[in-house]
């Protein structure tokens, strides 16, 4: 059984193809941005089971969480030179601009938004690789 979840999101990227004095090939990047509208998860025992909820009659939708931006950057470099044609440097930097937002939250008392429990996104973070293939 699958829990009702509806997620609304859009998502673009750019990516070069060659860039500048960089040799065709050795260098690649792109960006990625992500833009949420709104998040709906609901417990799906709360809908379908009315002696599961607090009060069977209460009908109001929960709060809408707002809305928030994110922007990513990835990129890699072919090292130069024979003996490390096969090895790559890549960099990714998740939440670029460190924006502050609420992920995810549960809904409270009143359906308020001062009454729910929210969780908030990861902060700017990143991580650099070397590969090599052989």
């Amino acid at each position: 059984m699958a829990y009702p979840s509806t997620i609304w999101k859009t998502a673009g990227s750019i990516g070069p193809t060659g860039m500048g004095y960089f040799k065709r090939g050795m260098f690649t990047g792109n960006a990625n941005f992500y833009y949420t509208k709104w998040i709906d998860r609901s417990w799906p025992k709360s809908i379908y089971s009315e002696e599961l909820k607090p009060d069977p009659d209460d009908r109001a939708q929960s709060w809408k969480l707002p809305d928030y931006n994110l922007m990513d950057l990835h990129a890699s470099y072919t090292l130069p030179g024979a003996s490390f044609s096969n090895m790559k440097l890549r960099l990714h930097v998740f939440n670029l601009l460190d924006e502050s937002y609420v992920s995810d939250a549960d809904d409270g008392d009143g359906h308020a938004a001062a009454s729910a429990r929210v969780f908030l996104g990861l902060g700017r973070r990143w991580n650099i690789s070397l590969t090599y293939d052989y």
